[in-house]
């Protein structure tokens, strides 16, 4: 598991002159604070280890030196960093960026509700198989006793669609699962080559809606470094998303432009949009935000949450706009293969 979710960007800081003695009941409170300068920038971690065992007047006397994460650091290996430097609280950086600071009880928080997820996720996974696999078993019943042709075809497309649901669910369930523990396999990719070729495998299905896709993608090639089966599962979920909840006669728009150190992907529709409600948890794990498409296509309620790991695997992002009843944007950032 990925540590993106948990960087706080509100922390507590201490100035690096100040005296250690007046601090350090606000420091141990908060199981450490970030050092800062007068100009707020930031020179290290101090943490209630520091002030157990440095004796000096100056908080910047007392901070000793802790590695810096980035968002790619996964949980099990956090844990074991902090265990190693005794500090709970870390800086997470994105190259010479400060994305903020990582802090022991906010995983220790994520892992609990995450073992309670774990509880529900057999009988999560039940309960979503129980009826289209029990629509499957009631078809074929049901084919036994049809002797006509036409009525045969039509429940065969009820259990072809049911079939779909069930490998869809199961998929992605094993998909999340298994991409944190599979290493990327990392090679120079065209990405306007895989866009294109994501495109490509939802012309019918947008047409069968009367669905436009609208490409405008910078001509050219567009070198990365990436999982090309991966990164293509992650867009394949962005345009199926799109799909599926824009209504008839709506457009889908697909967007990459060039920028100084990253290619910048926008896949915009015309379509329903996203709750506000709901917009908050819209790449969490199970999300709420799970919904039926215009034409009442099932969703597994985990395909943002796999694609945004899949971005974030290859040291990307992604982020979402959406207006209820006008659209949805997603904007992801990949970065560009240095020659």
């Amino acid at each position: 598991m990925l540590i993106g979710h948990l960087i706080r960007k509100d922390f507590s800081t201490v100035n690096a002159f100040h005296g250690i003695h007046q601090l350090k009941k606000t420091i141990a409170a908060h199981g450490g604070a970030l050092v800062v300068m007068e100009d707020s920038k930031a020179v290290g971690i101090i943490s209630a280890h520091d002030l157990a065992t440095m004796h000096h007047n100056l908080v910047i006397d007392c901070i000793t030196s802790k590695p810096v994460l980035s968002r790619q650091h996964m949980i099990p290996e956090v844990l074991s960093i902090m265990k190693e430097v005794h500090s709970d609280l870390l800086m997470v950086y994105d190259g010479d960026e400060m994305l903020g600071v990582l802090h022991k009880n906010d995983i220790t928080d994520y892992l609990c509700q995450t073992m309670e997820q774990q509880k529900t996720l057999v009988h999560s996974i039940a309960h979503d198989l129980k009826n289209p696999l029990a629509s499957v078993l009631s078809i074929a019943y049901l084919l036994e006793e049809s002797g006509h042709y036409l009525e045969e075809k039509e429940l065969i497309g009820y259990a072809k669609e049911a079939c779909n649901y069930a490998n869809e669910i199961v998929n992605d369930l094993l998909f999340s699962e298994d991409q944190q523990k599979n290493p990327l396999r990392m090679e120079l990719v065209d990405l306007n080559g895989l866009l294109i070729a994501a495109i490509s495998s939802f012309h019918i299905t947008a047409a069968n809606k009367v669905v436009d896709l609208v490409v405008n993608i910078d001509p050219g090639k567009a070198m990365i470094l990436a999982d090309a089966i991966k990164l293509k599962r992650a867009f394949n979920n962005l345009l199926s998303n799109a799909v599926k909840f824009t209504p008839r006669g709506g457009t889908v728009t697909i967007e990459m432009k060039a920028q100084a150190n990253d290619y910048l992907i926008k896949i915009s529709d015309t379509g329903i949009g996203i709750p506000i409600e709901l917009q908050p948890g819209i790449f969490e794990k199970f999300t709420r935000a799970q919904r039926k498409g215009t034409n009442g296509e099932q969703s597994t309620g985990l395909g943002m949450y796999i694609t945004q790991q899949i971005i974030e695997l290859h040291r990307g992002n992604i982020r979402m706009e959406s207006k209820p009843g006008e659209g949805t944007s997603f904007y992801v950032k990949l970065r560009k293969h240095a020659v």
